[in-house]
């Protein structure tokens, strides 16, 4: 399935702690509130850092270690990165996975992960 393409930086955070007041725009460490400036700042270093990981990969045996590649990635731009969500979220009108399903979709994957290293 291809992945979804977004034409704008539009999120729906309805508690605003994720992005800032009335805004859609994720709120950053560099500070940037136009979608044009955070979508660039983003860009810039989430490629820095995923060409980092090429090098040093972070192996991926548990959710933990999807949320460490998360915080690895995103880093430098968001002081949540690599943690769960708080708040239920979308972009563009898409939500992203609720926060409810957080605890079974952790223990699924993880069960997929188990699973998956035994048989290899």
């Amino acid at each position: 399935m291809p992945k979804k393409q977004y034409d704008s930086y539009e999120y729906v955070d309805p508690e605003q702690i994720y992005t800032y007041p009335n805004s859609t725009v994720l709120i950053n460490i560099q500070g940037y509130t136009s979608p044009q400036e955070a979508i660039k700042n983003e860009n810039i270093y989430v490629t820095q850092r995923g060409l980092e990981l090429i090098f040093k990969p972070i192996f991926v045996k548990t959710i933990d270690d999807i949320k460490d590649i998360h915080r690895y990635l995103f880093q430098d731009v968001y002081k949540w990165a690599g943690s769960f969500r708080k708040v239920n979220i979308s972009k563009q009108g898409d939500p992203f996975i609720s926060l409810q399903s957080f605890s079974t979709a952790s223990q699924y994957l993880n069960s997929l992960f188990h699973y998956t290293q035994h048989e290899t």
